[in-house]
């Protein structure tokens, strides 16, 4: 995965004034799979965890799976 997620994704949950622990929450996904995602430790998402990080980026689909 590139940091360019990783990033995204810290960036977003910051601007939000959430924890990672709430972010994982409102996303829908487990806290330990958004500090995977976050520290760059996984190699493979989901297709359900991209939808549900592209509705919490607010992009497209497409977008996350080029960022992946």
């Amino acid at each position: 995965m590139k940091k360019s997620l990783a990033q995204m994704i810290k960036n977003k949950r910051l601007e939000k004034n959430l924890s990672m622990v709430k972010a994982a929450e409102l996303i829908g996904i487990n806290y330990v799979t958004l500090w995977r995602i976050e520290t760059c430790k996984i190699t493979d998402i989901s297709y359900n965890t991209i939808e549900k990080l592209a509705t919490f980026l607010e992009i497209s689909e497409k977008e996350v799976r080029d960022l992946c």
